[in-house]
């Protein structure tokens, strides 16, 4: 239940994040990182959206980073230990938006990885 939740509160920034294997039924919510690195309008993304993906195995931080975008607007990082279902798959993985946090600006993204 923790994996699946990620064990998120309200009341700190700790969590819990499960280490996918990259399968065919591969199917799970992880969140965009990095959003608040340029405010981007509320109005930018709607639940459902298709985001694209690029791999960035170049990143000084993170050789299994992966950067999330809608259209031509970059959004933010999948979340460091989800990031290597994708660079462990064999496949494109879809990853549509699930659920959007905001108050005039995007606060918090999920994305539905799978399925």
């Amino acid at each position: 239940m923790l994996a699946y939740t990620q064990g998120l509160l309200p009341t700190d920034n700790f969590e819990f994040l499960a280490d996918f294997k990259a399968d065919a039924g591969l199917s799970f919510i992880t969140e965009i990182t990095g959003l608040t690195a340029g405010p981007l309008q509320k109005d930018v993304l709607a639940k459902g959206d298709a985001l694209r993906y690029e791999l960035e195995p170049e990143n000084a931080y993170d050789k299994y980073a992966v950067k999330l975008f809608f259209k031509d607007n970059y959004l933010g990082h999948v979340k460091l230990i989800h990031s290597r279902v994708f660079h462990n798959s064999n496949r494109i993985l879809p990853v549509r938006v699930h659920s959007i946090e905001s108050a005039g600006v995007l606060m918090q993204v999920f994305v539905k990885v799978g399925g």
